[in-house]
């Protein structure tokens, strides 16, 4: 199995608005992977943004 460490970093947030960069490496400190995500608030109850 492979040792891998991961690190996550907040780019832009906004009131209902995350951007994050989550970035994989190996043992040796080579990149993986890289993931932008954005995540937007949306009120369940109102079904809204």
């Amino acid at each position: 199995m492979e040792e891998v460490t991961i690190e996550s970093q907040l780019i832009d947030t906004k009131p209902k608005f995350l951007h994050v960069e989550m970035r994989m490496y190996d043992a040796e400190r080579t990149l993986k992977s890289l993931l932008w995500a954005q995540f937007i608030h949306i009120d369940i109850r109102k079904g809204k943004v």
